[in-house]
C-alpha cells in the first residue's frame, strides 16, 4: 500500500516538473519570438529630420530580452544610427548620476561594467563615449557638459540624479544644451527628468531633491516601464493605481492651469524622439505606449498610441 502510494505522489510530482519546466520554456521562447518578430517585421525607426532644438531619445529601458540579453542598446542600434548620422557626432559624454558607484561606501563597480557595454554600442556607431568625471569640481563639471557633442543621461534612480543635477548646478545647463539642438539620450530615470516633474517616476525616494521641477524639455510626465501586471496574492497597488493618483492630484499640468495633465505610459521597447516641436514613437511594434488620464468623472482613460505615429499635438499642451 505505501509503494502504491509512493508511486502515485512520485507520478504527480514528475507531471508537476515537466509542467514547471515546459512553462519555463515555453515563456521564454515566446519572449525570443517577439522580440526577433519586432526586429525583423515590427520594427519603427525614425522619420523626423533633425531640428535646430530639441533632439531627444527617450528610451524606456537600455537591454531587451532575446539572444543578445544583456547588451546595452542592442535592439535601439538602427535607431542610434539614423538619430546620430546627419550629425556627425564624434563623441558623448555620459553622465551617470542617477547610478552611484559607491554605495554605503563600498565600490560596487556596477558603474564601471555599465560603462563598459555603453562604450561597446557607441563604438560600433564610430562615437566615442566618456564618461563625466565624478571627481571634478562643479564648475570643471559643467564646463565638460558645455563642450559635450550629444549627452547620454542613463538610468538608475531619479531621486538621485534630480539631486545631483541640484547639487551640481546644471539642470538648467543641460536644458540650455537641449533646446540649442544638442543630441541628447535619456533612458528610465534619464528619461523622467526630461517629463515637467518626477512625479510619475517609479523609484524610491532615497534622497531629498530640493524640488520635484525637473527639465521639463518635454511638456508631458512620462512613466517608463510601464506595465499594470499583477501576480496572485498580489495586494499593493498596481501601475494605473499609482499613476490614478498622481492624476488625482495633478489634474492640470504644473505650469498650466488649463491643460488637462496626462502620463505617457511608455513600454519596454518603445521610444519617444522629439524633433523641435514634434515627435513620433518608434521601436518595437509589439510595445505600444499608452496615454493615461482622468475623465470628467475621474475614471482613468487609457489611449494606446501606436508604434510608428506620430504625436505632435501632444507637444503643443
Amino acid at each position: 500500500m505505501k509503494i502504491l502510494k509512493y508511486n502515485y505522489v512520485s507520478k504527480w510530482l514528475t507531471y508537476a516538473i515537466i509542467f514547471l519546466v515546459v512553462a519555463y520554456f515555453y515563456s521564454y521562447l515566446l519572449n525570443v519570438a517577439e522580440y526577433y518578430l519586432n526586429v525583423y517585421f515590427l520594427y519603427s525607426n525614425i522619420t523626423l529630420a533633425p531640428s535646430l532644438h530639441r533632439n531627444i531619445l527617450l528610451f524606456s529601458n537600455s537591454r531587451m530580452d532575446g539572444f543578445f540579453k544583456g547588451e546595452h542598446f542592442a535592439y535601439a542600434f538602427p535607431i542610434l544610427k539614423k538619430f546620430f548620422e546627419p550629425f556627425g557626432t564624434r563623441e558623448i559624454l555620459v553622465i551617470p548620476y542617477a547610478h552611484p558607484d559607491l554605495r554605503d561606501g563600498v565600490d560596487t563597480k556596477d558603474l564601471s561594467i555599465l560603462f563598459e557595454s555603453i562604450r561597446n554600442i557607441f563604438r560600433s556607431l564610430n562615437i566615442n563615449a566618456t564618461l563625466l568625471n565624478m571627481n571634478l569640481s562643479a564648475n570643471e563639471k559643467q564646463e565638460q557638459i558645455k563642450k559635450a557633442e550629444a549627452i547620454y543621461i542613463t538610468g538608475g534612480n531619479t531621486f538621485n540624479l534630480l539631486n545631483t543635477l541640484y547639487e551640481n548646478q546644471v539642470l538648467e545647463l543641460i536644458r540650455q544644451k537641449v533646446m540649442s539642438g544638442t543630441p541628447i539620450l535619456g533612458v528610465s530615470a534619464g528619461t523622467v527628468i526630461h517629463s515637467p516633474t518626477i512625479k510619475t517616476t517609479n523609484d524610491m525616494p532615497i534622497v531629498y531633491p530640493p524640488s520635484f521641477i525637473s527639465l521639463g524639455t518635454v511638456p508631458f510626465q512620462i512613466n517608463p516601464h510601464y506595465n499594470n501586471v499583477t501576480t496572485h496574492g498580489f495586494q499593493g497597488e498596481t501601475r494605473d493605481d499609482r499613476l490614478k493618483e498622481y492624476l488625482e492630484f495633478n489634474r492640470k499640468i504644473y505650469n498650466n492651469n488649463t491643460t488637462p495633465n496626462f502620463v505617457i505610459g511608455l513600454k519596454e521597447g518603445s521610444i519617444i524622439h522629439i524633433s523641435g516641436g514634434s515627435a513620433e514613437i518608434v521601436g518595437f511594434g509589439t510595445r505600444t505606449p499608452e496615454k493615461i488620464s482622468l475623465n470628467s468623472e475621474g475614471k482613468l482613460v487609457k489611449i494606446k498610441i501606436p508604434v510608428g505615429s506620430r504625436i505632435d499635438n501632444l507637444m503643443n499642451v
